[in-house]
């Protein structure tokens, strides 16, 4: 089988597991160079909001967990949870296959993410050869090939020891709160945190109101006046922080980022992208291609708060 050169293949490949759902989100197969080969923008770590599954295909290097250094090598699988900050650094020769999932997450802690396959390596490389195979051909039943791949990688990880807790499926693809009335929290705060745990997500102002337990006018209300935008202002604005990852140190098509990180069309992410940094994203990816410090500091304050007095309690 002979596999095509360092790529990233964004998807939305949907399976199940025991009545669960997840997604694929996206595959990629990288190959790092050593860390002196690395400036220091591209040693800047980062995070998604999606879990990130690491197998190590051939090589050395290191894993940057929130600071700590942790060595990995041929047949290392790294689990990386969402909002987790990383980067991964080689040494010598390192290559690896990434998946990004939504609706998974392992119980653990960046000290022992790390788990080697040992001889199930050579049977867990197969699985994901065919489905980078079958994505970088766009083959006929593509997603139903990688669909089934997946699966037996999931199951794998479900049935094997490696956590005492195991991997955990959450219920949905959305993240469950509480009703507000049943907690201290302020509506507010439920809304935010609701939209950041599901920023690619389709939201509407009944569903935000009806987790926070309030009326549509009174969130609108107060939401604007503590966070300095409307709630789907807000998500918009965080969708596009997100998509600075894939802008920047990928070449994805425009269209293909902008269905990534939740909007329905690239005109909706263009227009929007131009009003809130008064560039397209083609344009701010040329202007700012030598200076990813800058630009990430520039997308990252399109999100910030406007309003942090922080609202009063119910």
């Amino acid at each position: 089988m002979t596999l095509k050169e360092e790529a990233l293949y964004l998807c939305n490949i949907e399976n199940k597991l025991n009545g669960r759902k997840y997604k694929l989100l996206q595959m990629s197969h990288i190959f790092r160079a050593r860390k002196e080969d690395l400036s220091n923008d591209e040693l800047s770590q980062h995070e998604h909001a999606f879990c990130e599954l690491f197998f190590v295909t051939n090589g050395t290097g290191k894993m940057m967990i929130s600071g700590e250094e942790i060595p990995i090598e041929k047949g290392d699988l790294l689990v990386i949870n969402a909002s987790l900050p990383h980067i991964e650094v080689g040494e010598c020769e390192l290559s690896y296959y990434c998946l990004g999932l939504t609706s998974l997450h392992f119980p653990t802690t960046p000290n022992n993410c790390k788990i080697s396959l040992g001889d199930k390596w050579t049977e867990v490389l197969g699985w994901l050869d065919n489905m980078y195979e079958a994505l970088s051909t766009d083959c006929e039943f593509c997603n139903e090939i990688v669909a089934a791949y997946l699966q037996l990688i999931i199951v794998f990880l479900c049935s094997s020891n490696f956590w005492e807790d195991g991997l955990v499926a959450f219920a949905s693809n959305k993240v469950q709160l509480e009703p507000v009335s049943k907690t201290k929290t302020s509506s507010v705060e439920i809304a935010r945190t609701y939209l950041d745990a599901n920023v690619r997500e389709d939201v509407t102002l009944e569903q935000l109101a009806a987790i926070a337990f309030v009326s549509k006018q009174h969130l609108m209300r107060q939401f604007k006046k503590y966070m300095g935008y409307s709630p789907i202002q807000y998500q918009k604005r965080k969708r596009i922080t997100l998509s600075f990852y894939n802008l920047m140190h990928r070449r994805d098509s425009i269209a293909k980022i902008a269905s990534f990180v939740g909007f329905k069309s690239a005109y909706a992410y263009i227009k929007f992208f131009k009003d809130v940094t008064g560039y397209t994203p083609k344009e701010f990816r040329e202007k700012y291609a030598q200076n990813l410090k800058a630009a990430e500091k520039v997308l990252n304050r399109v999100s910030e708060i406007k309003n942090i007095k922080g609202p009063n309690r119910r």
